[in-house]
């Protein structure tokens, strides 16, 4: 079963058609595309990230999307992406893309908060060689399952003293902890929260609140797209509710879409609605 579910976590980030892994080029020409891999942020095998860098791009006008795979932060890689680029590229043609990839929790080793750090420096790492890869501050995060947790984390928690994101997109993610353990439909849901977050019933509660996407969101938080499946056996509708009702309490601006029948793992109808749905998100928040 927890095979299962580690395999649910990874299937939402799957929504485009699958592809050859692109080949590296060797220029660093701006006026030309070019895809460098395993980019590292960090001194851990796992702190890399891809970037795919447009043509003709300038720190004045190339947008970056973030995204952010999931695998319950114990498994899965930015290699997930990979079968997404080119889809993306036409959807985006004037975007670089950054998947990120970061430590993952297993054996008591790096559970929280690693993976929200490393998704933290490796945002900083990117704007910190911004003329380097000639992209401009313009970026908004995309994951799922885990990496939506990430991206809507590292959004509310450290948008406003970090770099801050123009929109964000995620599926099904987990956002607030303490209530997914208690509401999870299967017991090996609290044992991957536990794995990662650490016993809910000693001093590590904390870990689950401070790890709780809710309990960072401000009026000035940055526009969310939030999307799920009424039916999701891993991550209950209900922690979709808990990000909406918050941000509207607050008055931010988000659009809420939840998929009727639909479970974690998405089907191509719903997956293709939603890709859409993420598509016009972006754009619209993208514009100067």
């Amino acid at each position: 079963m927890m095979n299962k579910i580690v395999s649910l976590f990874l299937a939402s980030t799957l929504l485009f058609a699958a592809c050859k892994r692109e080949k590296v080029q060797e220029t660093t020409d701006p006026s030309v595309g070019q895809n460098m891999l395993n980019e590292s942020y960090g001194n851990n095998p796992k702190q890399r990230f891809d970037i795919y860098l447009p043509a003709e791009r300038s720190t004045a006008s190339t947008p970056v999307l973030f995204l952010i795979h999931g695998g319950g932060w114990s498994a899965g890689s930015k290699n997930d992406f990979d079968g997404s680029i080119a889809g993306l590229r036409a959807a985006f043609p004037t975007y670089a893309f950054v998947t990120v990839g970061y430590r993952l929790s297993a054996n008591g080793n790096n559970m929280f908060p690693a993976q929200e750090l490393d998704v933290k420096a490796c945002i900083e790492y990117v704007f910190d060689h911004q003329d380097y890869y000639h992209v401009s501050d313009k970026f908004a995060l995309w994951g799922a399952s885990a990496g939506a947790h990430l991206a809507l984390l590292y959004s509310y928690k450290y948008g406003q003293t970090s770099h801050t994101p123009r929109a964000i997109v995620e599926f099904a993610g987990p956002t607030e902890l303490i209530s997914m353990y208690n509401e999870a439909p299967d017991e090996l849901i609290r044992v991957l929260l536990t794995g990662v977050a650490g016993d809910i019933n000693t001093v590590d509660s904390l870990v689950y609140k401070s790890s709780s996407p809710v309990e960072y969101i401000t009026a000035q938080s940055p526009p969310t797209l939030i999307i799920h499946g009424d039916a999701d056996e891993v991550v209950h509708v209900s922690q979709a509710y808990y990000l909406r009702d918050k941000l509207e309490a607050l008055g931010v601006e988000h659009v809420f879409k939840i998929y009727s029948g639909e479970g974690h793992g998405m089907s191509s109808e719903a997956s293709v609605d939603a890709v859409l749905e993420s598509f016009t998100f972006i754009n619209s928040h993208m514009a100067d």
